[in-house]
C-alpha cells in the first residue's frame, strides 16, 4: 500500500457527501507506481484532481476542483464534469434532424450551453470499477434537455503507470440524435490555486479555427491561424484570453495541444480523436471557495475540452455531431503527463 493508503493501480472508493436532493456522491482515487494519482467523482462524472510530480520530484495537485459537493452543485464553470449532451454552444437553442426542429432548453439567455440546465454535469451517474478501469454510465431519456432519443453512456477512466489519463466516451441512441461529449478540466501545472497560467506555454497542433461573432457563437466560417493571436502552430505564452475551437483535419488518435508551466517543469500533451479543441484561458472563472481553500479568479486555470466543432448541426460543412439511431459514438482524450528539465 502506499503512503495515503491507496493501493497503486486500484481504483478506491470514499464518500464525498450528499447532494442537496439526499444522493451520495462517492470520489475514486488511484495511484500508479510512481505514487501520482487521479480523482474522479461520480457527480458530473467529474476529474476532481491530478497529482503529478514537478521537477524537483514533488507531488502536486495540476486540476481545478472543490472540496464539497456542495460547491460543485451550485457552481457554473463546469469544474471537471463530463459535458452533454452537446458541448458548447448553440445557436437558438433548437437543433434540426431530417427536417424537423428540436428546441432545446436555453440555459444562457436565447442559447444552450453545455448541454443545458442540468446537461450531464448535475447528475449522480452509476460507478463500477472493471480491470483496472472506472466505468461512468448513465442514461440520458427522451427530450431531456429538448433532445430527441433515449441515450445510454459510457465514460471510462483509466491512469497508467507513465502518468497517462485516458477517457473513453461511447454512447448508443435508439433513434437519431446529437451528441458531442468532452470533458472539462481546467488545468494549472504549476499547482491548482499556484497563480495564473499566465507564463503557461501552450502548442496547438492546428492551423484553422472556427469564428465567433460577438456574442461567442459560430459564424459557420473557418479560419486560418496564420498571422493571428491563435497561432499556436508554435509554443508561446498564455498572457492574453483565448476562448476559441481549433480544427483538426487528422483522424484517429492524434496530438493535438501540448501545455507547458515553467516554474513546476510539468509538462501536458493532449490526444484526442476529436475534431476540434476549445481552449478556453478561464478569463470570467470566479471560484470563492475552492481545494484547499483556494480561490480561483481569473485566469487561474485553462480549459482544454477536446471535442466535436461547436454548433455543428446548424453547419452541413462542419464535421457531423449527429449520432444515427442504433451507431456507436466513440470518442478517446488522453492526457500524457511528464516532467522537463
Amino acid at each position: 500500500m502506499s503512503q495515503t493508503g491507496v493501493q497503486p493501480g486500484v481504483w478506491i472508493a470514499r464518500p464525498f457527501g450528499t447532494t442537496s436532493t439526499g444522493e451520495a456522491v462517492t470520489c475514486y482515487r488511484i495511484e500508479n507506481s510512481s505514487g501520482a494519482w487521479v480523482e474522479v467523482l461520480d457527480y458530473g462524472c467529474t476529474l476532481r484532481g491530478i497529482g503529478v510530480p514537478d521537477k524537483t520530484g514533488q507531488l502536486i495537485d495540476v486540476l481545478l476542483g472543490y472540496d464539497n459537493i456542495g460547491d460543485y452543485e451550485s457552481g457554473d464553470a463546469y469544474l471537471g464534469a463530463v459535458i452533454g449532451r452537446c458541448a458548447g454552444r448553440i445557436a437558438g437553442a433548437k437543433i434540426t434532424l431530417s427536417g424537423k426542429t428540436y428546441p432545446l432548453s436555453a440555459n444562457c439567455g436565447d442559447y444552450q450551453l453545455h448541454g443545458g440546465f442540468r446537461g450531464f454535469s448535475r447528475y449522480v451517474w452509476s460507478a463500477k470499477i472493471r480491470g483496472g478501469n472506472l466505468v461512468l454510465r448513465r442514461r440520458s431519456p427522451d427530450g431531456e434537455e429538448g433532445y430527441p432519443g433515449n441515450l445510454e453512456v459510457s465514460v471510462t477512466f483509466s491512469w497508467s503507470n507513465s502518468s497517462v489519463l485516458s477517457v473513453e466516451f461511447t454512447a448508443f441512441a435508439d433513434q437519431d440524435t446529437v451528441v458531442s461529449l468532452t470533458n472539462h478540466p481546467y488545468f494549472n501545472l504549476s499547482g491548482a490555486g499556484n497563480g495564473t497560467i499566465d507564463k503557461h506555454t501552450l502548442h496547438v497542433f492546428a492551423d484553422e479555427y472556427t469564428e465567433l461573432d460577438e456574442r461567442n457563437l459560430i459564424t459557420g466560417r473557418i479560419l486560418q491561424v496564420e498571422n493571428t493571436p491563435l497561432d499556436f502552430l508554435r509554443a508561446k505564452p498564455l498572457d492574453f484570453p483565448v476562448d476559441y475551437n481549433f480544427c483538426f483535419s487528422r483522424t484517429g488518435l492524434h496530438s493535438a495541444a501540448r501545455l507547458y508551466s515553467p516554474e513546476s517543469g510539468i509538462a501536458m500533451e493532449l490526444s484526442t480523436t476529436q475534431p476540434g479543441l476549445q481552449v478556453y484561458t478561464g478569463d470570467f472563472l470566479s471560484c470563492p471557495s475552492a481545494k484547499g481553500g483556494a480561490v480561483y479568479g481569473p485566469r487561474s486555470g485553462v480549459a482544454l475540452e477536446a471535442q466535436g466543432w461547436p454548433d455543428a448541426a446548424a453547419w452541413p460543412a462542419f464535421p457531423s455531431n449527429i449520432l444515427r439511431q442504433d451507431v456507436p459514438y466513440q470518442q478517446r482524450i488522453e492526457f500524457a503527463f511528464s516532467v522537463r528539465g
